[in-house]
C-alpha cells in the first residue's frame, strides 16, 4: 500500500488535469448558457457530485456513484434513448409536485383552522 506522499507523487498531476478538464467543461457550459444550472438534471447531478467531493467522506466514490446512478429497480417498458446519459433525473418535477401537495395541505389546514376560530368566536 502506498503512503499518502507516494500517492500524491504518483497521481497528483493526473488528477489535477482531470479537475481542470471538469472546470473547462463547466466554463463551456456557462458560455453556452449562463442559466445551465437550472436547465438540466445532469448539471445538477454534476454540481451535487462536486459538493460531495468537497466533504470529508471516506467513500467519495460510493457517494458519487449513488448520485449519478438510477436507483429504480423496475425495468423501463421501452428503450427511450439510444445510449446512456450518465446521470439519473432525480425527479425535480416530483419535488415540485410534492411542494404543490404540501402547499395544498397547508392551505386546507389554514382554512380549517380559520373556520374553527370563526366558530369559536361566534360561540363566545
Amino acid at each position: 500500500m502506498l503512503s499518502q506522499k507516494e500517492l500524491l507523487d504518483e497521481y497528483f498531476v493526473e488528477n489535477r488535469n482531470r479537475l481542470l478538464e471538469v472546470a473547462a467543461f463547466l466554463d463551456r457550459l456557462d458560455r453556452a448558457d449562463p442559466t445551465r444550472s437550472t436547465n438540466d438534471f445532469r448539471t445538477k447531478a454534476l454540481a451535487a457530485a462536486l459538493v460531495s467531493l468537497s466533504g470529508s467522506s471516506a467513500n467519495h466514490v460510493a457517494q458519487i456513484q449513488m448520485l449519478l446512478s438510477d436507483p429504480t429497480t423496475e425495468p423501463i417498458p421501452t428503450l427511450d434513448r439510444k445510449s446512456a446519459i450518465g446521470a439519473y433525473d432525480r425527479g425535480y418535477s416530483e419535488a415540485l409536485e410534492r411542494r404543490k401537495a404540501w402547499r395544498t395541505e397547508l392551505i386546507a389546514r389554514t382554512v380549517v383552522g380559520t373556520r374553527a376560530l370563526v366558530s369559536a368566536r361566534k360561540a363566545s
